[in-house]
């Protein structure tokens, strides 16, 4: 969208919102009030967080594209989540401007999608290019044409920045009267170019091109920025795990330190409650307070496995607070996981729960809360100096504060807790089957890595998902669910049972997953290889072109990526047994069709196909089998020293034919089974 308008349009936009705002004050006796313009109880917190706006948003259904063509209007299609900050900014800001609310009221279709509600909507449009392009997770604004095609889009940030309203308004009447009049207008437009471009990078046959692991090192070690650490995306700073894993995968310890170091020493880091918060400026200020669950949860096996990889207390603290703090605050009915914490930032850009005003630092002089020492020590080591740290989040910069005053650190923090234990944050909707499955298998990943009671936390979460489970398919929600089924509830439900497997030797829990996964392929799998879709259903009036195989990490691992890594991992556990070699075999064959249809886009994407360079690596490294009446605690032994492989026990259908022979821990490593191994110490070394 340009931004320099002449002044005779300037002067024609000030004409028409003079008119506009003439006619709203007119019928303003006669509009719907404000609580009960829009209604919206069986559906998700995005679309509820717009029910006082004076705009008459629908979701997205087949009676918005019928009102489309009734009123010969386009379609303003805003996608967006309730943990999305700036999101939240455009209602407040954009959408809550009566001028710009007749503009859209009038002329458009106004159309809201909950991407918790319809995860394939933080895929849509431009999978490869949406970065490249500005448009930013959880808050897109798209305009659709009355025949459903997509043909201009407003970069992120637009509707959420204090900027030129008239600017806006006039990117709003420029996209409504440059709609389409057919398909081939759209097919003629460079909107619609650029979208197909995406689409065959992915979907396309092409000659097949290995991954280059070198050149994916290179692009996330360019991310890195050279003077603060981190790895910002559009001069912020998002968590990225799958690049750190990669990263410990590859070995490359210097950007390690530079990116998910310089996070753990970092405000991102929230010491009072445990966990990450979104996202802030590339400088490490002006924190986003929303936490996203997937996220943390990813978060957490990073922090877990970094911490292993180094010996690093610091960062395991990180995990284990990390994993204490989704199960006590996120956990909520029926024992299943909220989708995030939504963030509760005032106009000061503050949080009233996780920041420390100038009135909550004068009671600490005011009170017995802290000792004297303590409140000097508060404000030194916690950062809590209004001149550096404008929004008073308190956190700990230097790794030794940690490892030296520890004891000191968690005292002071419990008593900062007690100013803001009144102040409760918001938890967002809970039963999501895709964000209980995948968090609950990161959470047994961390805890087998630890070896400790927190399996057995775990483990109820792993078992709420049989509420979502009908048979070998999954319901989206615990509550009403609008559409079909959705590719992340499934990997997310085999995921979480092949973890439970891996740290119990479950072979229910293996089986079950297992017919799940086989499922999800009957159903998302394309003709493509490799390629399978988000989601299968969408309103009759939107062609399916912003239906396509997910490859970057939008918001946690891809979808892609995680198809890839789950189809490795149950053919190496279905090898070796004459009833399901065939299932392994086909598995195996499907996860390197896909490593090599996705490795252009993938290239493309960079830092952001991180999860597909994970797992495609994951191929081409050895695993293990443990053997024996104590396979699962051996397999735990050597998992600890091998953190990013795949080891397993060998147990019910798993590894049938190992099973037979001695005890002991075996090794796979190029396409040779070797041992058994008395050690995992032994084993770990064949490994390397």
């Amino acid at each position: 969208m340009r931004r320099s308008p002449r002044f005779a349009i300037v002067t024609a936009v000030v004409t028409i919102l003079a008119i506009l705002g003439a006619a709203v004050q007119l019928l303003h006796p006669f509009l719907p009030t404000p609580e009960t313009l829009n209604s919206y109880s069986d559906r998700g917190d995005y679309l509820q967080q717009a029910r006082i706006e004076q705009i008459g948003w629908l979701p997205l259904s087949d009676d918005a594209f019928v009102q489309a063509v009734e009123t010969n209007s386009p379609i303003l299609l805003v996608s967006g989540a309730e943990w999305s900050q700036p999101a939240r900014k455009s209602d407040r800001l954009a959408f809550a401007d009566a001028d710009l609310q007749a503009l859209i009221s009038s002329d458009f279709v106004p159309v809201r999608v909950d991407c918790d509600e319809n995860p394939e909507w933080l895929n849509a449009y431009f999978p490869v290019s949406k970065y490249a392009l500005g448009l930013m997770v959880g808050n897109q604004s798209y305009f659709v044409s009355k025949f459903g095609a997509m043909y201009d889009f407003l970069p992120s940030g637009t509707l959420s920045e204090h900027i030129d309203d008239v600017a806006v308004t006039q990117d709003l009447m420029q996209a409504r009267n440059q709609s389409p009049a057919n398909a081939i207008a759209v097919a003629k437009s460079q909107v619609h170019q650029d979208l197909l471009n995406d689409i065959n990078l992915i979907m396309a046959p092409h000659q097949p091109v290995p991954p280059s692991f070198s050149s994916e090192v290179h692009d996330i070690e360019t991310a890195i920025d050279p003077h603060f650490g981190g790895t910002p995306t559009d001069e912020m700073q998002v968590l990225v795990p799958q690049a750190y894993r990669f990263l410990m995968m590859m070995g490359d310890k210097p950007a390690l330190y530079n990116s998910l170091g310089r996070v753990l020493s970092s405000p991102l880091r929230d010491w009072l409650d445990g966990g990450f918060f979104r996202a802030c400026d590339k400088g490490w200020t002006n924190l986003q307070f929303d936490k996203v669950t997937v996220s943390n949860a990813e978060m957490m096996l990073a922090c877990a496995d970094y911490g292993e990889l180094i010996h690093s207390p610091y960062a395991t603290e990180a995990a284990t607070a990390t994993f204490d703090c989704l199960l006590d605050k996120f956990v909520q009915d029926h024992g299943l996981l909220g989708s995030c914490r939504v963030g509760d930032e005032g106009p000061d850009g503050r949080s009233l729960h996780s920041s420390f005003s100038a009135k909550d630092i004068r009671d600490f002089w005011n009170t017995d809360l802290l000792t004297e020492g303590d409140r000097h020590w508060a404000i030194k080591y916690l950062n809590l100096d209004l001149a550096k740290n404008p929004q008073l989040v308190p956190f700990v910069a230097d790794p030794t504060v940690f490892n030296l005053q520890r004891n000191q650190l968690r005292s002071v923090l419990a008593d900062m807790k007690v100013l803001k234990r009144e102040i409760r944050p918001r938890y967002g909707i809970i039963g999501y089957a895709d964000v209980n499955g995948f968090s609950a298998a990161r959470m047994l990943e961390s805890a087998r890595l630890w070896g400790d009671d927190r399996i057995d936390d775990a483990q109820p979460i792993k078992d709420a998902l049989e509420l979502l489970r009908r048979g070998d398919n999954l319901d989206h929600w615990l509550r009403q669910h609008h559409g079909g089924p959705e590719l992340t509830d499934y990997l997310g439900y085999a995921d979480a049972a092949l973890q439970f497997f891996l740290a119990r030797g479950d072979g229910k829990a293996l089986n079950q997953g297992l017919h799940v996964l086989l499922e999800a392929k009957r159903i998302f799998e394309l003709s493509t290889p490799g390629a399978w879709l988000m989601a299968r259903s969408s309103p009759r009036g939107l062609p399916k072109d912003y239906l396509t195989p997910e490859v970057a990490d939008n918001l946690y691992e891809s979808c892609t990526a995680r198809e890839i890594r789950l189809m490795i991992d149950y053919s190496r556990l279905l090898a070796g047994n004459p009833n399901t070699a065939a299932i392994s075999s086909e598995l195996a064959h499907d996860a390197r069709a896909a490593i090599l249809q996705c490795e252009p886009a993938a290239a493309e994407l960079g830092i952001h196909a991180a999860g597909y360079y994970c797992a495609a690596l994951s191929m081409e490294r050895p695993y293990a089998f443990a053997v024996g009446r104590s396979a699962v605690e051996m397999a735990t032994e050597l998992y600890r020293l091998r953190p990013l492989d795949f080891v397993a026990p060998a147990k019910g259908h798993a590894r049938e034919d190992l099973q037979r022979g001695p005890t002991g821990l075996y090794v796979v490593k190029d396409g040779m089974t070797l041992g058994p191994f008395a050690t995992a110490a032994g084993a770990a070394k064949e490994m390397n």
